[in-house]
Protein backbone atom coordinates (compact mmCIF):
# COMPACT_ATOMS: atom_id res chain seq x y z
CA UNK A 1 0.00 0.00 0.00
CA UNK A 2 1.41 3.61 -0.66
CA UNK A 3 2.55 6.22 2.07
CA UNK A 4 -0.42 8.44 3.18
CA UNK A 5 2.27 11.00 2.24
CA UNK A 6 4.04 10.25 -0.86
CA UNK A 7 7.59 10.59 -0.56
CA UNK A 8 10.50 11.43 -3.33
CA UNK A 9 14.03 10.26 -3.66
CA UNK A 10 14.82 14.02 -2.04
CA UNK A 11 12.95 12.86 1.25
CA UNK A 12 14.80 9.73 0.99
CA UNK A 13 18.23 11.70 1.62
CA UNK A 14 17.30 14.10 3.97
CA UNK A 15 16.38 11.24 6.55
CA UNK A 16 19.70 9.64 5.95
CA UNK A 17 21.97 9.97 9.36
CA UNK A 18 25.66 10.18 9.06
CA UNK A 19 27.15 8.25 12.11
CA UNK A 20 30.11 9.34 13.17
CA UNK A 21 33.28 10.01 15.52
CA UNK A 22 35.57 13.15 15.94
CA UNK A 23 39.41 12.88 15.01
CA UNK A 24 40.75 13.12 18.32
CA UNK A 25 43.34 16.00 17.08
CA UNK A 26 41.40 18.10 14.52
CA UNK A 27 37.99 16.97 15.82
CA UNK A 28 36.83 16.57 12.63
CA UNK A 29 33.97 14.38 11.89
CA UNK A 30 34.68 10.94 10.63
CA UNK A 31 31.95 8.76 9.63
CA UNK A 32 31.84 5.31 10.57
CA UNK A 33 28.25 4.46 9.13
CA UNK A 34 24.74 5.17 8.37
CA UNK A 35 21.37 4.93 9.67
CA UNK A 36 18.24 6.34 8.94
CA UNK A 37 14.99 8.25 10.71
CA UNK A 38 12.77 5.37 10.54
CA UNK A 39 10.07 7.01 13.44
CA UNK A 40 9.76 10.60 14.90
CA UNK A 41 12.76 10.16 17.20
CA UNK A 42 14.19 7.28 16.14
CA UNK A 43 16.85 6.13 13.97
CA UNK A 44 17.56 2.34 12.37
CA UNK A 45 20.82 1.25 11.80
CA UNK A 46 23.46 -2.03 12.00
CA UNK A 47 24.60 -2.91 15.36
CA UNK A 48 28.33 -2.96 14.14
CA UNK A 49 28.00 0.22 13.45
CA UNK A 50 27.07 1.84 17.12
CA UNK A 51 30.11 -0.50 17.82
CA UNK A 52 32.33 0.86 15.02
CA UNK A 53 31.14 4.40 16.52
CA UNK A 54 32.47 3.12 20.01
CA UNK A 55 35.66 2.26 19.01
CA UNK A 56 35.38 -1.40 18.46
CA UNK A 57 36.47 -2.77 14.83
CA UNK A 58 37.11 -6.79 15.17
CA UNK A 59 34.32 -8.74 14.24
CA UNK A 60 35.35 -10.76 17.39
CA UNK A 61 34.44 -7.65 19.54
CA UNK A 62 30.94 -7.18 17.41
CA UNK A 63 29.97 -10.81 18.73
CA UNK A 64 30.87 -10.25 21.82
CA UNK A 65 28.31 -7.41 22.21
CA UNK A 66 25.64 -9.21 23.33
CA UNK A 67 24.11 -6.48 25.41
CA UNK A 68 23.46 -2.80 24.23
CA UNK A 69 26.25 -0.15 25.07
CA UNK A 70 24.57 2.86 27.69
CA UNK A 71 27.45 5.00 26.32
CA UNK A 72 25.79 7.62 23.12
CA UNK A 73 26.77 7.92 19.91
CA UNK A 74 26.68 10.84 17.69
CA UNK A 75 24.76 11.39 14.11
CA UNK A 76 23.85 14.05 12.27
CA UNK A 77 21.53 14.34 8.73
CA UNK A 78 24.10 16.10 6.50
CA UNK A 79 21.83 16.55 3.12
CA UNK A 80 19.67 19.14 5.60
CA UNK A 81 23.02 20.77 7.12
CA UNK A 82 21.41 19.51 10.41
CA UNK A 83 24.04 19.88 13.83
CA UNK A 84 25.52 17.02 15.66
CA UNK A 85 22.67 14.97 17.92
CA UNK A 86 23.52 12.15 20.51
CA UNK A 87 21.57 9.22 20.50
CA UNK A 88 21.48 5.96 23.03
CA UNK A 89 20.82 2.69 22.23
CA UNK A 90 16.62 1.47 23.12
CA UNK A 91 16.55 -1.88 20.73
CA UNK A 92 19.30 -3.80 20.19
CA UNK A 93 19.53 -7.11 18.14
CA UNK A 94 23.24 -8.22 18.13
CA UNK A 95 25.74 -8.68 15.45
CA UNK A 96 26.29 -11.88 13.42
CA UNK A 97 27.10 -12.31 9.81
CA UNK A 98 23.41 -14.04 9.03
CA UNK A 99 21.15 -12.32 11.26
CA UNK A 100 21.05 -9.68 14.16
CA UNK A 101 22.95 -7.11 13.85
CA UNK A 102 20.41 -4.00 14.02
CA UNK A 103 19.95 -1.61 16.19
CA UNK A 104 17.23 1.34 17.85
CA UNK A 105 18.28 4.61 18.59
CA UNK A 106 16.48 7.54 20.26
CA UNK A 107 17.66 10.72 19.23
CA UNK A 108 18.31 13.26 22.91
CA UNK A 109 17.62 16.26 20.48
CA UNK A 110 14.81 16.72 18.27
CA UNK A 111 15.91 15.79 14.37
CA UNK A 112 14.87 18.57 12.05
CA UNK A 113 11.32 19.03 11.28
CA UNK A 114 11.61 19.02 8.23
CA UNK A 115 12.76 15.09 7.73
CA UNK A 116 10.04 12.78 7.46
CA UNK A 117 10.35 9.16 9.03
CA UNK A 118 10.95 6.48 5.94
CA UNK A 119 8.12 3.82 5.29
CA UNK A 120 9.51 0.20 5.15
CA UNK A 121 7.93 -1.97 2.23
CA UNK A 122 7.29 -5.37 2.90
CA UNK A 123 7.82 -7.18 -0.43
CA UNK A 124 9.54 -10.73 -1.75
CA UNK A 125 12.72 -10.31 -3.84
CA UNK A 126 10.60 -12.06 -7.01
CA UNK A 127 8.46 -9.07 -6.63
CA UNK A 128 11.03 -6.39 -6.98
CA UNK A 129 13.72 -8.40 -8.94
CA UNK A 130 13.14 -6.33 -11.93
CA UNK A 131 13.00 -2.53 -10.32
CA UNK A 132 15.94 -0.89 -9.74
CA UNK A 133 17.21 0.36 -6.04
CA UNK A 134 18.99 3.03 -5.21
CA UNK A 135 21.40 3.72 -1.58
CA UNK A 136 22.74 6.78 -0.03
CA UNK A 137 25.83 6.09 2.49
CA UNK A 138 28.98 6.94 4.22
CA UNK A 139 31.49 5.49 2.54
CA UNK A 140 33.81 8.78 3.73
CA UNK A 141 32.64 11.48 4.95
CA UNK A 142 30.68 13.84 2.69
CA UNK A 143 28.87 10.62 1.37
CA UNK A 144 27.76 9.29 -1.91
CA UNK A 145 24.41 7.54 -3.64
CA UNK A 146 24.79 4.64 -5.53
CA UNK A 147 22.19 3.76 -8.14
CA UNK A 148 20.75 0.67 -10.52
CA UNK A 149 21.20 -2.09 -7.72
CA UNK A 150 18.30 -5.02 -7.64
CA UNK A 151 17.56 -7.88 -5.52
CA UNK A 152 19.19 -10.98 -7.06
CA UNK A 153 18.11 -13.63 -4.53
CA UNK A 154 17.35 -14.25 -1.35
CA UNK A 155 20.48 -14.63 1.00
CA UNK A 156 21.34 -16.36 4.37
CA UNK A 157 18.89 -15.06 7.06
CA UNK A 158 16.10 -14.20 4.27
CA UNK A 159 18.60 -11.29 3.63
CA UNK A 160 18.83 -9.58 -0.27
CA UNK A 161 21.14 -9.68 -2.22
CA UNK A 162 21.95 -6.69 -4.22
CA UNK A 163 24.11 -6.31 -7.02
CA UNK A 164 24.67 -4.35 -10.52
CA UNK A 165 23.68 -6.17 -13.88
CA UNK A 166 26.78 -6.07 -16.18
CA UNK A 167 25.87 -2.96 -18.45
CA UNK A 168 26.10 -0.43 -15.38
CA UNK A 169 29.17 1.47 -14.62
CA UNK A 170 31.13 -0.42 -11.77
CA UNK A 171 32.52 2.83 -10.10
CA UNK A 172 30.04 3.42 -7.69
CA UNK A 173 29.36 0.59 -5.06
CA UNK A 174 28.30 0.19 -1.71
CA UNK A 175 31.22 -0.34 0.42
CA UNK A 176 31.58 -0.63 4.36
CA UNK A 177 30.22 2.66 5.88
CA UNK A 178 26.97 2.02 3.86
CA UNK A 179 26.15 -0.40 6.55
CA UNK A 180 23.21 1.11 7.98
CA UNK A 181 21.50 2.64 5.22
CA UNK A 182 17.90 2.03 3.79
CA UNK A 183 17.88 0.83 0.65
CA UNK A 184 15.16 2.89 -1.11
CA UNK A 185 12.75 1.69 -4.06
CA UNK A 186 11.60 4.68 -6.37
CA UNK A 187 8.82 3.01 -7.95
CA UNK A 188 6.89 2.14 -4.14
CA UNK A 189 8.18 5.09 -2.67
CA UNK A 190 9.69 3.32 0.03
CA UNK A 191 12.64 1.21 1.97
CA UNK A 192 12.98 -2.51 1.13
CA UNK A 193 15.30 -2.74 3.61
CA UNK A 194 18.79 -1.98 5.49
CA UNK A 195 22.17 -2.73 4.32
CA UNK A 196 23.89 -4.93 6.35
CA UNK A 197 26.57 -5.88 4.86
CA UNK A 198 29.25 -5.18 1.16
CA UNK A 199 31.60 -7.11 -0.45
CA UNK A 200 33.87 -5.88 -3.38
CA UNK A 201 35.51 -8.13 -6.38
CA UNK A 202 38.56 -7.42 -7.71
CA UNK A 203 36.48 -6.20 -10.95
CA UNK A 204 35.58 -4.03 -8.46
CA UNK A 205 31.67 -4.82 -8.38
CA UNK A 206 30.46 -5.09 -5.18
CA UNK A 207 27.79 -6.96 -3.87
CA UNK A 208 25.90 -5.95 -0.83
CA UNK A 209 23.00 -7.62 1.63
CA UNK A 210 19.90 -5.65 3.16
CA UNK A 211 18.36 -6.85 5.72
CA UNK A 212 14.45 -7.02 4.62
CA UNK A 213 11.47 -5.44 6.23
CA UNK A 214 10.06 -8.54 8.02
CA UNK A 215 13.42 -9.27 9.81
CA UNK A 216 12.87 -5.88 10.67
CA UNK A 217 9.51 -4.86 11.63
CA UNK A 218 9.61 -6.00 15.29
CA UNK A 219 12.33 -3.49 16.34
CA UNK A 220 10.65 -1.23 13.60
CA UNK A 221 7.66 -1.93 16.07
CA UNK A 222 9.30 -1.31 19.27
CA UNK A 223 10.39 2.13 17.96
CA UNK A 224 6.63 3.00 16.87
CA UNK A 225 5.59 2.04 20.22
CA UNK A 226 8.28 4.13 22.03
CA UNK A 227 7.25 7.38 19.45
CA UNK A 228 3.97 6.58 20.17
CA UNK A 229 5.02 6.99 23.87
CA UNK A 230 6.66 9.97 23.67
CA UNK A 231 3.30 11.49 21.92
CA UNK A 232 1.99 11.30 24.93
CA UNK A 233 3.81 11.41 27.87
CA UNK A 234 3.87 14.93 27.99
CA UNK A 235 -0.20 14.91 28.22
CA UNK A 236 -0.39 12.41 30.85
CA UNK A 237 -2.57 12.59 33.74
CA UNK A 238 -5.18 10.49 35.26
CA UNK A 239 -8.11 11.04 32.72
CA UNK A 240 -4.73 10.17 30.11
CA UNK A 241 -4.20 7.00 31.57
CA UNK A 242 -7.90 5.80 32.36
CA UNK A 243 -8.44 6.24 28.47
CA UNK A 244 -5.42 4.75 27.97
CA UNK A 245 -6.72 1.33 30.37
CA UNK A 246 -9.89 1.59 28.27
CA UNK A 247 -7.68 1.42 24.67
CA UNK A 248 -5.75 -1.51 26.06
CA UNK A 249 -9.23 -3.54 27.39
CA UNK A 250 -10.77 -2.70 23.84
CA UNK A 251 -7.49 -4.11 22.31
CA UNK A 252 -7.25 -7.52 24.31
CA UNK A 253 -4.44 -6.85 25.74
CA UNK A 254 -4.44 -8.78 28.79
CA UNK A 255 -0.96 -9.27 29.36
CA UNK A 256 -0.26 -6.63 31.80
CA UNK A 257 -1.56 -4.34 33.61
CA UNK A 258 -1.46 -0.37 34.34
CA UNK A 259 1.21 -1.14 37.24
CA UNK A 260 3.28 -1.85 34.36
CA UNK A 261 3.59 1.49 33.03
CA UNK A 262 2.34 2.57 29.80
CA UNK A 263 5.97 2.93 27.99
CA UNK A 264 5.93 -0.85 28.85
CA UNK A 265 2.69 -2.08 27.65
CA UNK A 266 2.85 -0.16 24.33
CA UNK A 267 6.30 -2.39 24.05
CA UNK A 268 4.66 -5.88 24.58
CA UNK A 269 1.51 -4.50 22.86
CA UNK A 270 4.09 -4.17 19.68
CA UNK A 271 4.77 -7.75 19.84
CA UNK A 272 1.15 -8.91 19.67
CA UNK A 273 -0.02 -10.53 16.20
CA UNK A 274 -2.89 -8.32 14.64
CA UNK A 275 -6.44 -9.26 15.29
CA UNK A 276 -7.95 -9.11 11.68
CA UNK A 277 -8.51 -5.79 10.96
CA UNK A 278 -7.43 -4.63 7.58
CA UNK A 279 -7.37 -1.48 5.48
CA UNK A 280 -6.82 -2.07 1.65
CA UNK A 281 -5.74 -5.64 1.81
CA UNK A 282 -2.98 -4.41 4.82
CA UNK A 283 -3.30 -5.66 8.39
CA UNK A 284 -3.55 -3.08 10.79
CA UNK A 285 -1.38 -4.05 13.43
CA UNK A 286 -2.42 -4.27 17.10
CA UNK A 287 -0.37 -0.47 18.32
CA UNK A 288 -1.84 1.20 15.40
CA UNK A 289 -5.23 -0.21 16.18
CA UNK A 290 -4.80 0.70 19.96
CA UNK A 291 -3.53 3.70 19.00
CA UNK A 292 -7.26 4.03 17.31
CA UNK A 293 -8.97 2.99 20.62
CA UNK A 294 -7.25 5.77 22.49
CA UNK A 295 -8.16 8.18 19.75
CA UNK A 296 -11.65 8.10 20.42
CA UNK A 297 -11.96 8.43 24.17
CA UNK A 298 -13.43 11.67 25.64
CA UNK A 299 -11.39 14.32 27.16
CA UNK A 300 -8.14 14.14 24.88
CA UNK A 301 -6.72 17.75 24.72
CA UNK A 302 -7.28 18.45 20.90
CA UNK A 303 -3.51 18.82 19.79
CA UNK A 304 -2.48 15.50 21.05
CA UNK A 305 -5.83 13.83 18.62
CA UNK A 306 -3.65 15.83 15.91
CA UNK A 307 -0.52 14.22 16.89
CA UNK A 308 -1.80 10.81 17.44
CA UNK A 309 -2.94 11.34 13.70
CA UNK A 310 0.27 11.97 12.42
CA UNK A 311 1.30 9.42 14.06
CA UNK A 312 -1.11 7.05 12.57
CA UNK A 313 0.01 8.34 8.91
CA UNK A 314 3.29 7.61 9.55
CA UNK A 315 2.33 3.79 10.06
CA UNK A 316 0.53 4.30 6.76
CA UNK A 317 -2.87 4.01 7.40
CA UNK A 318 -5.79 6.61 7.17
CA UNK A 319 -6.61 7.93 10.68
CA UNK A 320 -10.08 8.93 9.71
CA UNK A 321 -11.00 5.16 8.81
CA UNK A 322 -9.50 4.19 11.80
CA UNK A 323 -11.06 6.23 14.19
CA UNK A 324 -14.69 5.55 12.72
CA UNK A 325 -13.63 1.79 12.85
CA UNK A 326 -12.39 2.03 16.35
CA UNK A 327 -15.14 3.78 17.29
CA UNK A 328 -17.71 2.08 15.92
CA UNK A 329 -16.13 -1.19 17.72
CA UNK A 330 -16.29 0.21 20.92
CA UNK A 331 -19.60 1.13 20.11
CA UNK A 332 -20.70 -2.27 19.44
CA UNK A 333 -18.98 -3.33 22.84
CA UNK A 334 -20.76 -0.76 25.08
CA UNK A 335 -17.58 0.47 26.15
CA UNK A 336 -18.07 3.95 27.43
CA UNK A 337 -15.72 6.92 25.95
CA UNK A 338 -14.86 8.13 29.02
CA UNK A 339 -17.62 10.38 30.42
CA UNK A 340 -15.46 13.35 30.64
CA UNK A 341 -17.80 15.57 28.93
CA UNK A 342 -21.46 15.59 30.31
CA UNK A 343 -24.71 16.35 28.58
CA UNK A 344 -26.83 18.94 30.03
CA UNK A 345 -30.43 18.47 28.09
CA UNK A 346 -32.89 21.20 28.79
CA UNK A 347 -36.28 21.36 27.17
CA UNK A 348 -37.88 24.77 26.83
CA UNK A 349 -41.59 24.67 26.25
CA UNK A 350 -44.45 27.51 26.41
CA UNK A 351 -45.98 27.99 29.60
CA UNK A 352 -50.02 27.68 28.48
CA UNK A 353 -51.40 30.03 30.86
CA UNK A 354 -49.03 32.73 30.47
CA UNK A 355 -47.22 33.37 27.25
CA UNK A 356 -44.62 35.33 28.59
CA UNK A 357 -42.99 32.87 30.62
CA UNK A 358 -42.00 29.01 29.71
CA UNK A 359 -41.49 25.54 31.31
CA UNK A 360 -38.37 24.16 31.79
CA UNK A 361 -37.30 20.59 31.68
CA UNK A 362 -34.07 19.52 32.44
CA UNK A 363 -32.18 15.72 32.13
CA UNK A 364 -28.09 14.97 32.52
CA UNK A 365 -26.88 12.10 30.56
CA UNK A 366 -23.23 10.97 31.83
CA UNK A 367 -22.25 8.92 29.28
CA UNK A 368 -24.56 9.58 25.31
CA UNK A 369 -23.26 5.99 24.07
CA UNK A 370 -25.20 3.93 26.76
CA UNK A 371 -28.16 6.78 27.00
CA UNK A 372 -31.13 4.81 26.31
CA UNK A 373 -34.52 7.63 25.82
CA UNK A 374 -37.06 4.94 27.07
CA UNK A 375 -35.24 4.26 30.19
CA UNK A 376 -34.24 8.39 30.91
CA UNK A 377 -32.48 9.36 34.32
CA UNK A 378 -34.67 10.95 36.93
CA UNK A 379 -34.89 14.87 35.51
CA UNK A 380 -33.57 17.44 36.96
CA UNK A 381 -35.88 19.84 36.43
CA UNK A 382 -39.38 19.07 35.87
CA UNK A 383 -42.05 22.09 35.03
CA UNK A 384 -40.11 24.89 36.22
CA UNK A 385 -41.64 28.08 35.40
CA UNK A 386 -39.81 30.82 34.26
CA UNK A 387 -39.97 34.06 32.51
CA UNK A 388 -39.15 33.99 28.70
CA UNK A 389 -36.76 36.76 28.45
CA UNK A 390 -34.66 35.42 32.27
CA UNK A 391 -34.52 32.25 31.08
CA UNK A 392 -30.52 32.56 30.76
CA UNK A 393 -29.98 34.43 34.22
CA UNK A 394 -31.84 31.44 35.57
CA UNK A 395 -29.93 28.44 33.52
CA UNK A 396 -26.75 30.33 34.63
CA UNK A 397 -27.46 30.47 37.95
CA UNK A 398 -28.93 26.86 38.50
CA UNK A 399 -25.81 25.32 36.68
CA UNK A 400 -23.59 27.49 39.43
CA UNK A 401 -24.81 25.63 42.13
CA UNK A 402 -24.37 22.30 40.32
CA UNK A 403 -20.83 20.76 41.37
CA UNK A 404 -21.33 17.22 39.94
CA UNK A 405 -21.31 19.45 36.31
CA UNK A 406 -17.86 20.42 35.83
CA UNK A 407 -17.93 20.29 31.88
CA UNK A 408 -20.86 20.11 29.97
CA UNK A 409 -22.53 20.55 26.44
CA UNK A 410 -25.52 21.94 26.74
CA UNK A 411 -29.03 21.25 24.21
CA UNK A 412 -31.62 23.62 24.59
CA UNK A 413 -34.38 22.16 22.84
CA UNK A 414 -37.15 25.15 21.23
CA UNK A 415 -39.39 24.94 18.73
CA UNK A 416 -38.35 25.38 14.97
CA UNK A 417 -39.59 28.33 14.97
CA UNK A 418 -37.71 29.76 18.06
CA UNK A 419 -34.30 28.54 16.65
CA UNK A 420 -33.91 32.32 15.31
CA UNK A 421 -33.58 32.94 19.18
CA UNK A 422 -29.86 34.05 19.77
CA UNK A 423 -29.84 32.50 23.48
CA UNK A 424 -25.99 31.77 23.17
CA UNK A 425 -25.67 35.50 22.86
CA UNK A 426 -28.12 36.35 25.66
CA UNK A 427 -26.38 37.76 29.24
CA UNK A 428 -26.27 36.41 32.32
CA UNK A 429 -26.20 38.15 35.91
CA UNK A 430 -22.55 39.45 35.52
CA UNK A 431 -22.89 40.52 32.13
CA UNK A 432 -21.22 37.48 30.64
CA UNK A 433 -23.27 35.39 27.46
CA UNK A 434 -24.50 31.80 27.99
CA UNK A 435 -22.59 31.10 24.78
CA UNK A 436 -19.50 32.12 26.55
CA UNK A 437 -20.00 30.03 29.94
CA UNK A 438 -21.23 26.63 28.46
CA UNK A 439 -20.54 24.78 25.30
CA UNK A 440 -24.33 25.96 24.03
CA UNK A 441 -25.99 24.04 20.86
CA UNK A 442 -29.45 24.82 20.32
CA UNK A 443 -31.48 21.80 19.12
CA UNK A 444 -35.33 21.10 17.58
CA UNK A 445 -37.64 20.28 20.18
CA UNK A 446 -39.56 17.54 17.77
CA UNK A 447 -42.50 17.33 20.29
CA UNK A 448 -43.01 20.85 19.24
CA UNK A 449 -42.52 20.69 16.25
CA UNK A 450 -44.41 18.31 14.27
CA UNK A 451 -42.92 16.52 11.07
CA UNK A 452 -43.48 13.82 8.84
CA UNK A 453 -42.06 10.02 10.19
CA UNK A 454 -39.99 10.03 7.08
CA UNK A 455 -38.17 12.74 8.84
CA UNK A 456 -36.48 10.38 11.62
CA UNK A 457 -35.30 8.04 9.01
CA UNK A 458 -33.18 10.75 7.07
CA UNK A 459 -31.94 12.38 10.60
CA UNK A 460 -30.61 8.93 11.95
CA UNK A 461 -28.96 8.51 8.26
CA UNK A 462 -27.41 11.98 8.55
CA UNK A 463 -25.96 11.92 11.48
CA UNK A 464 -24.67 8.12 10.72
CA UNK A 465 -22.90 9.80 7.98
CA UNK A 466 -21.77 12.66 9.87
CA UNK A 467 -19.81 10.38 12.57
CA UNK A 468 -18.37 8.53 9.59
CA UNK A 469 -16.21 11.72 8.36
CA UNK A 470 -16.28 13.40 12.19
CA UNK A 471 -12.28 13.40 12.61
CA UNK A 472 -12.45 15.43 8.73
CA UNK A 473 -11.52 18.98 8.30
CA UNK A 474 -14.59 21.03 9.06
CA UNK A 475 -13.60 23.17 6.38
CA UNK A 476 -14.04 20.54 3.62
CA UNK A 477 -17.23 19.11 5.09
CA UNK A 478 -19.33 21.98 5.41
CA UNK A 479 -21.27 23.56 2.95
CA UNK A 480 -21.99 27.41 3.03
CA UNK A 481 -25.17 29.26 1.78
CA UNK A 482 -26.12 32.82 1.96
CA UNK A 483 -29.04 33.47 3.57
CA UNK A 484 -29.56 36.64 2.15
CA UNK A 485 -29.93 35.29 -0.93
CA UNK A 486 -33.04 34.21 -2.96
CA UNK A 487 -34.91 31.80 -1.34
CA UNK A 488 -34.94 28.89 -3.71
CA UNK A 489 -31.13 29.39 -4.60
CA UNK A 490 -30.06 28.96 -0.66
CA UNK A 491 -32.27 25.70 -0.56
CA UNK A 492 -30.23 24.42 -3.86
CA UNK A 493 -26.80 25.23 -2.38
CA UNK A 494 -27.97 23.32 0.61
CA UNK A 495 -30.25 20.44 -0.86
CA UNK A 496 -27.35 17.82 -0.87
CA UNK A 497 -25.48 18.73 2.45
CA UNK A 498 -24.49 17.18 5.19
CA UNK A 499 -23.81 19.85 7.09
CA UNK A 500 -24.70 23.47 6.44
CA UNK A 501 -23.21 27.01 7.32
CA UNK A 502 -25.69 29.77 7.35
CA UNK A 503 -24.16 33.37 6.93
CA UNK A 504 -26.78 36.26 7.55
CA UNK A 505 -29.59 34.74 8.71
CA UNK A 506 -31.84 37.47 8.80
CA UNK A 507 -34.15 38.73 11.75
CA UNK A 508 -37.23 37.54 10.76
CA UNK A 509 -39.11 34.97 12.38
CA UNK A 510 -41.02 33.70 9.35
CA UNK A 511 -37.94 33.32 6.97
CA UNK A 512 -36.57 30.99 10.08
CA UNK A 513 -39.21 28.92 10.13
CA UNK A 514 -39.14 28.86 6.58
CA UNK A 515 -35.60 27.74 6.55
CA UNK A 516 -36.11 24.99 9.21
CA UNK A 517 -39.37 23.98 7.55
CA UNK A 518 -37.19 22.60 4.51
CA UNK A 519 -34.40 21.25 6.59
CA UNK A 520 -36.76 19.12 8.47
CA UNK A 521 -38.67 17.72 5.09
CA UNK A 522 -35.77 18.06 2.79
CA UNK A 523 -32.42 18.35 4.50
CA UNK A 524 -32.52 16.89 7.79
CA UNK A 525 -29.08 18.54 8.81
CA UNK A 526 -27.79 16.92 11.93
CA UNK A 527 -25.17 20.17 12.05
CA UNK A 528 -25.95 24.06 11.28
CA UNK A 529 -23.79 26.59 11.87
CA UNK A 530 -25.67 29.90 11.92
CA UNK A 531 -23.13 33.66 11.34
CA UNK A 532 -25.85 36.07 11.63
CA UNK A 533 -24.04 39.13 10.67
CA UNK A 534 -22.80 39.48 7.37
CA UNK A 535 -19.78 41.27 8.36
CA UNK A 536 -17.97 39.07 10.42
CA UNK A 537 -18.72 36.24 7.84
CA UNK A 538 -14.83 36.42 6.71
CA UNK A 539 -13.64 35.35 10.24
CA UNK A 540 -14.77 31.84 9.63
CA UNK A 541 -12.08 29.93 7.75
CA UNK A 542 -10.06 30.05 10.48
CA UNK A 543 -12.88 28.79 12.80
CA UNK A 544 -13.45 25.82 10.80
CA UNK A 545 -9.96 25.03 10.53
CA UNK A 546 -10.42 22.18 13.04
CA UNK A 547 -12.29 18.71 12.42
CA UNK A 548 -15.95 18.13 12.79
CA UNK A 549 -16.24 16.52 15.92
CA UNK A 550 -14.15 19.87 18.01
CA UNK A 551 -16.49 22.13 16.54
CA UNK A 552 -18.33 23.01 19.57
CA UNK A 553 -15.32 23.67 21.43
CA UNK A 554 -14.22 25.93 18.55
CA UNK A 555 -17.24 27.92 18.48
CA UNK A 556 -17.40 27.99 22.38
CA UNK A 557 -13.62 28.96 22.09
CA UNK A 558 -15.01 31.73 19.89
CA UNK A 559 -17.85 33.07 21.75
CA UNK A 560 -15.59 33.01 24.78
CA UNK A 561 -13.13 35.39 23.05
CA UNK A 562 -15.86 38.06 23.43
CA UNK A 563 -15.16 38.56 26.60
CA UNK A 564 -11.92 40.62 26.52
CA UNK A 565 -13.74 42.94 23.76
CA UNK A 566 -13.73 46.74 24.27
CA UNK A 567 -17.35 48.19 23.86
CA UNK A 568 -18.61 48.73 20.75
CA UNK A 569 -16.17 46.07 19.36
CA UNK A 570 -17.29 43.36 17.08
CA UNK A 571 -16.27 39.87 16.69
CA UNK A 572 -17.16 36.35 15.15
CA UNK A 573 -18.12 35.33 18.61
CA UNK A 574 -21.04 37.69 19.26
CA UNK A 575 -23.08 36.18 15.91
CA UNK A 576 -22.35 32.67 16.42
CA UNK A 577 -25.01 29.93 17.03
CA UNK A 578 -24.29 26.33 16.92
CA UNK A 579 -27.14 23.55 16.12
CA UNK A 580 -25.46 20.28 16.71
CA UNK A 581 -28.73 17.73 16.23
CA UNK A 582 -26.95 14.71 17.96
CA UNK A 583 -29.28 11.65 17.39
CA UNK A 584 -28.63 9.74 20.39
CA UNK A 585 -28.92 12.93 22.80
CA UNK A 586 -32.63 13.62 22.63
CA UNK A 587 -34.82 14.25 25.29
CA UNK A 588 -37.20 10.90 26.85
CA UNK A 589 -40.53 12.94 26.37
CA UNK A 590 -40.63 12.98 22.77
CA UNK A 591 -43.92 11.85 21.83
CA UNK A 592 -42.33 9.95 18.43
CA UNK A 593 -40.10 7.82 20.40
CA UNK A 594 -42.10 6.98 23.02
CA UNK A 595 -44.07 5.16 20.53
CA UNK A 596 -41.10 3.72 18.55
CA UNK A 597 -41.29 5.48 15.38
CA UNK A 598 -37.89 6.36 15.48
Amino acid sequence: MAPQVELSRDDYEKAIARIFVYHPDTQEKIAVGTGFLVAPGYVLTCAHVVLQALGCHDKSEFKAASDPPDQTIRLDFPVVNSPAIEAKVVEWEPYAIDNGDIAGLKLLTAAPPSLHPLPLIRCRCEEIQDQTHGVYGFADDVGNRTDAYRPKANAAGGRFQLWKPGDNPPDETIQGGFSGAAVWNQERRGAIGMIATATSSKSDRSKAYAIGEALLFPVVQRLFARSLYDCIQDHLNPAIYRASETAFWLCDADGGSSQDGLLARLLDLAELPSRGWQEEEREIDRLTQWAGYFSVMDGLPSELVDVLEAWVGLRQFDFNKLYTRANRDRQERQVSSGNTLKHLMVQIKPDEENTANVKLWAWVIDDRDRYDPLEPPQPRLKDEIVPWRDVPQFLDSWLKGRRDLPELMLHCFVARQDLGWDLDAQETQNGLSLGSRYKLVMRTDLSQSPTVPQYYSRWEKQWAAVEERQREKASSTFVRGDCSSNTKRLFGQLRKAEMAILENLPNDKHKVEEIFQFLAEEGCWPIVLWVRHHEVCQQLDPLLDCAVIDLPEQVYNARSDTLELEPGEDALGCHLTLVWEDFKVIPPTWEPLNQQVC
